[in-house]
Formats: structure tokens, sequence, C-alpha cells
């Protein structure tokens, strides 16, 4: 009982210093939570319990409220998240355990942490900086036909169904591997024998978001020491050592064609750094490019290609700005500027599904959001789907609707979109996951007809995870009678043999030592 009336006093002490602690006038609304883990219990709850209350916090909570988990926290959802993506006070990432242990991995140094830099000093600008520049200096014209290359082999798989009722996340998940590999690496994956490292993936990206508030906290580098009792392959040593090299035999094959058109972001980066800078900027930047462009292209392509075959109407729409617009010639990025139509559908697409529904970001400094004051050194949760279910800015969020992108004059609207953030910490890389899911869907609506094996059918909305699980439901996909036959594109291979070469080589050596 006495342990009881403790933990009943701590637990009292503890509301009051936190209320007294964050309280403020103009401040947000102050939500302490249970005692000294805040709302760390609800954030792990399974998924069923978790997004009925994820779903009513989104509603009827207050835009911005200070809260806890294992450290206080401010949530900003709905038009706040506008304000805070233009708030250069704002614009920072938080250091944490999870990406401090990945960005080591991938550059070799302590303390570097995966999307900003060095903490405490962070300067997430100068990798950005290196990442637009080479992104720029690859031409659009080359970044669409990498990407073209690829959506080509995509409908090879797509004719060998048949048209029979299809499952496509591995394949189109595979696919996007390979596309991201093909821009960025400039070579691409043998065979699908990558398909257990996808599944790891996936595996990490679909875990909850209470675990992920977990894997923040707990220092991952306890996996260094118990590294011997894991498998070879899965040994984050070994990791940080295979993919260092891998990037040096890459950089070395691209160092001798250097001159003339870059064909892909290796190359691009070889025109505006040394060979020493432009590894280090690799080791830090190409783990990420390749995952995150793959992930988000992907999730969007599913989205945009399940309910399009739950309207056909939408389908037949692009098939008519194709014929328009392409006639019979071949599809080029330029077309894609005039097809506005197929844009809004792949908005709408990225609107009424994330592929990154929240993102973590920090306070340098005291700031303000509208008329609430933020204080210095808080962590931001952003919601950034809440932005994009809001009534007041799209109606019947629920509602597939392109045309909300479109003015009355069928253009495109000047819109910027919101998972893709505003201001100085904007996707680099928006306009080629852009050009990436128009492409799929043009070259698919032109060549088949999708057809859903349940005609009422509704796409899965978002489930709570990290990164949400693929939108997804049953599709045929059908030839359209007189579509033109499908061009066979020979990728550049070589990844995997070079992957495979490295770690034999890393193998030998260790064991040799």
């Amino acid at each position: 009982m006495q342990y009881l009336v403790l933990f009943f006093i701590l637990a009292v002490l503890d509301h009051i210093y936190f209320r007294c602690k964050f309280v403020r006038e103009k401040g947000p609304a102050v939500w302490c939570g249970f005692p000294f883990v805040g709302i760390l219990p609800v954030l792990l709850l399974p998924k069923r319990l978790y997004m009925p209350i994820y779903d009513w916090y989104l509603k009827t909570a207050p835009d911005v409220v200070i809260t806890r988990h294992f450290y206080p926290v401010t949530i900003v959802k709905r038009r706040y998240v506008k304000e805070l993506q233009k708030n250069d006070s704002c614009i920072h990432r938080i250091s944490n355990a999870l990406f401090e242990t990945l960005g080591e991995l991938c550059t070799g140094r302590q303390g570097w942490s995966l999307f900003d830099g060095p903490f405490p000093n962070a300067d997430w600008r100068s990798s950005r900086k290196v990442n637009v520049m080479a992104l720029h200096v690859l031409p659009k014209r080359r970044k669409f036909d990498k990407i073209a290359e690829v959506a080509k082999t995509f409908l090879e798989k797509i004719e060998e169904r048949n048209g029979e009722s299809w499952d496509f996340e591995d394949d189109l998940t595979f696919s996007k591997f390979q596309e991201s590999a093909n821009l960025n690496l400039g070579a691409t994956f043998d065979s699908d024998d990558i398909s257990g490292f996808i599944r790891d993936l996936k595996a990490v990206m679909t875990v909850a978001f209470g675990l992920f508030c977990v894997s923040v906290v707990i220092p991952l580098k306890s996996l260094f020491t118990l590294e011997r009792w894991l498998p070879y392959s899965k040994r984050p040593s070994v990791f940080s050592r295979v993919y260092k090299e891998l990037l040096w035999r890459l950089q070395f094959e691209k160092m001798a064609a250097v001159g003339g058109e870059a064909h892909d972001y290796v190359e691009a980066l070889l025109r505006v750094r040394s060979p020493e800078v432009a590894h280090q900027n690799l080791r830090e930047n190409a783990i990420f490019l390749v995952v995150a462009s793959t992930m988000t292209t992907l999730h969007s392509t599913a989205s945009a290609l399940c309910h399009l075959a739950l309207h056909p109407r939408f389908q037949e729409k692009i098939l008519r700005e194709y014929h328009e617009v392409v006639g019979s010639s071949k599809l080029t990025s330029d077309h894609l500027d005039d097809m506005h139509f197929l844009r809004a559908v792949v908005n709408e697409a990225v609107r009424i599904s994330p592929p990154i529904p929240l993102v973590e970001r920090y306070t340098r400094s005291r700031c303000q959001l509208g008329d609430i004051d933020i204080p210095a050194h808080m962590p931001l949760l952003v919601l950034m789907q809440s932005e994009v279910v809001d009534p007041k800015t799209y109606p019947d969020p629920e509602v597939f609707n392109p045309f909300r992108f479109l003015d009355g004059n069928m253009k495109l609207k000047d819109q910027v979109q919101a998972p893709f953030a505003r201001g100085k910490r904007s996707c680099p890389g928006q306009d080629i996951a852009l050009i990436s899911i128009a492409v799929y869907v043009a070259e698919i609506v032109r060549h088949f007809e999708l057809i859903p094996e349940n005609p009422n059918a509704k796409v899965p909305g978002y489930d709570g995870a990290v990164f949400p699980s693929l939108p997804k439901i049953p599709i045929r996909f059908v030839r359209r009678p007189g579509a033109p036959a499908i061009e066979h594109v020979a990728l550049k291979g070589g990844l995997t043999a070079i992957i495979r070469q490295v770690v034999d080589d890393d193998k030998k050596l260790n064991s040799n030592s």
C-alpha cells in the first residue's frame, strides 16, 4: 500500500511539474498523458486499437499540443503544418539514436545523423545543397529516360499475368528498386534476388509508430556488440564496409566516363565535387536516395493504380489525353507538362494516401506558429496527413477526385503538395517522384485496362505504421485492344555481381585477419 501511495504522490508531482513547465498564456495546449511516460502507452497499442484514437485526434484535438512520450514533444497538425514548414526556426531535425546509428553505419563517423549531419552543430544545408546541385545537373530528359526504361520492364511483368487478378506489390516493389538504382547508381540488379532485402526493409518500414518512438531512444549501437551472433549478411559492421566499398567501385567506373552529359546521380555528383568529396557525399546520401525514392513512389504509384481501377472514367480521360498529347509517338518528359489530368491524378493519389504521414522537426530557438508560442529546443511531430484530410482544405477528403487540382480551364493549379513539404526543407527530389508516378500510370493505362476484382472495394487508408502499408486492392490488368506492343528494354545490370564480389572479398579479408 505504501508503494501505491508513493507512486500516486510522484505521479501528482510529475503532472504538476510538466504543467508548470509548459503551460503558458500564448502557448500550446498541454496534455500530460500517463505519469512519467505520457502518451507512449497509446503509441504502443495494436494498430486496430491505435487507429481509432489517431483518427479521433486528427478530427478533434487542438492543432498544436505539447505532450510527451520519452521526452516532451509538440504535435502539430492541420493549418499549422504549412506555417511550420516555412518557419526557419523549425526546419531542423532532432538527433536520435536511430538516425545517429544509421548515419554512423553509412558514413563511418560517430555522431553523424542520417539526415542532418554532425550533431550538435548539424548542417543539413550543405548536404542538401550537394543533392540539389547533383539532381539539377542531371537533365530532366535523362531522369525521365532512366525511369521510363524500368517502367517498360514492369509492363512486361503485367503482360505475363495475362489479365488474371494479381497482387502486384512484390513486382512493383522490385521495379521501383530497379528504377532507383538505375537513376541514382546507373546500374540495376540482375534478378529479383534482393527479395530477402526487400522483405526485411518492408518489415522495418511497417512497424507501428510506437515501436519507432522506442527505437529513436534506445541506442541501436548495441547491435555492434551482439553482431557475432547475427548472420553474416545482417551484421552492422559488414553492411558498413560493403556499402563503402560498393560505392567506391561504382564511383571508379564512373570516373573514367566523366565528361559530357551525366547519365545518373553518381555521374552528376562527380560533375560538381572532387572524387574524395563526392565519395563522402555518396556515403551520406546514396542509401537514403535509393530507399526513400523507392518507398515513396511505390506507395503513390500503387495508390494511383488502385483508385483508377475503381474509377474507369478517369482511366478513359487519361487515355484520351495521352492520345491527344502524345499521339502515336513515344512519351517524353515534354509531353508530361501538357498532360494536366494525368498530373492531377498523380497529385490526388499522393494526397489521398500520403507516403510520409508524419515527420520530425526541432526548434532551434523560440518561435511562433500563428499566435502560438513554441519553446526553443522542442522536438516537433508534424502530422502531414492531417492537412490532406482536412475538409476545410480539401472538401470531401475521403473521395478520390483529381478535379480538385484543376482550374476552370482544366489546367493544373500551381499548388504545392503537402507531403513534399514546403520552404527551404521541401523534398529536393519531388520532381523525380512526380515524373516516376506519372510515367508508370500513363504507360500502364495506355496498354491496359485496370479492373478491380471487387468493384465495391475500398483502397486501405493509413494503418499507423511509420511508412504506411501499400494502399492496394487486387486488380486485373487487361490488354487494351489496339494498344501498341510493349517495347523491350535491356537494362544495364551488374549491380548484383558487384555486391556479391564486394561481400565475398569482405568475407575473405575477415577470415584471414
